[in-house]
């Protein structure tokens, strides 16, 4: 095997292997952001935040209020809450961009064997490559920004 594809699949297989020994505190984290920005999330906040009302307005009865208006615990705890999942979330979210800083790096990688390949290939078949290099200039030109 020639060194450079050898040598592709070795970053490959890296790469992979990286992929694999992610901390459990980062699946963790990909866990609940993905929970978090979910239906039954919703539902469950739904039910969550109606039982507690319901229960804190004297529904079930005077003696299990535990939290009266202004719901000062339940404030104290949303809070808490939206601050854990905005963490999450960015953990999450930095996770995503080394994976794509990775995928980006594999396809630079993949466009310069390409481009090195077809250089080799038309200088052995005889190709004009200036006539080919401005015939790529304007296509680039003609891609709408």
């Amino acid at each position: 095997m020639p060194d450079g594809k050898r040598d592709h699949h070795a970053r490959t297989r890296t790469r992979r292997a990286s992929d694999l020994q992610v901390s459990r505190q980062s699946r963790a984290a990909d866990a609940m952001t993905a929970f978090s920005g979910s239906m039954p999330f919703i539902y469950l906040h739904i039910i969550w935040f109606g039982a507690w009302l319901l229960c804190n307005e004297g529904v079930f009865g005077k003696s299990l209020i535990f939290d009266p208006f202004p719901f000062g615990l339940l404030t104290l705890i949303v809070s808490l809450e939206a601050i854990f999942l905005s963490t999450f979330v960015l953990i999450s979210q930095n996770r995503q961009q080394e994976r794509a800083d990775r995928r980006s790096q594999a396809d630079y990688e993949n466009d310069i064997r390409a481009e090195t390949w077809s250089i080799h290939l038309g200088q052995k078949l005889g190709v004009d490559q200036a006539s080919v290099e401005a015939d790529v200039q304007r296509r680039l030109r003609d891609i709408p920004k």
